[in-house]
């Protein structure tokens, strides 16, 4: 059986769509989350400036890396997976020193990754746009549905909740 080839528009909306909407479902809860674990809000303060300060690094410095190896879907294949497995190392540490430990990497991998994808999209935009209509502004109007989504439904699922 051969594998089955989708063109890049629709890839790249189901990349955009699966990141929007997960950032949009976790930005709500993350303060509760860490709270629920046992921080108190100076320390959520502390966490969540922390992991930005860690984006803020992480990004451009990812990007570059990338750029010199030529590689930008190995380095955003990297970057999902720690993310991943850095969002799963949140679910079993408690603890301010340990969740700053896993927060921080979390936040550097999570932050090259929508860099690293829109350089994919644009790459493939200006190599296919003339020959299959490919529109980079789609991929970027699903990504903000998705995210509209995803911060939509929390609210829906712990009204019903309530």
């Amino acid at each position: 059986m051969l594998p089955v080839r989708i063109g890049a528009l629709p890839a790249f909306i189901v990349l955009y769509a699966t990141m929007y909407v997960a950032f949009g479902v976790a930005s709500p809860f993350l303060p509760r989350y860490f709270e629920s674990r046992g921080l108190t809000p100076e320390e959520i303060g502390l966490l969540l400036a922390l992991g930005m300060m860690g984006r803020l690094v992480a990004g451009p410095f990812a990007g570059r890396l990338a750029d010199q190896l030529g590689a930008l879907r190995a380095v955003l294949a990297t970057c999902a997976a720690s993310a991943a497995a850095m969002a799963l190392g949140l679910l079993t540490v408690e603890g301010f020193w340990l969740l700053v430990i896993v927060h921080m990497g979390h936040a550097v991998a999570l932050a090259p990754i929508p860099t690293l994808a829109d350089a994919l999209a644009l790459n493939a935009g200006t190599r296919t746009a003339i020959r299959t209509g490919f529109e980079y502004g789609w991929v970027r109007g699903a990504a903000s549905a998705a995210f509209v989504v995803g911060t939509s439904l929390p609210a829906k699922c712990w009204s019903r909740l309530n």
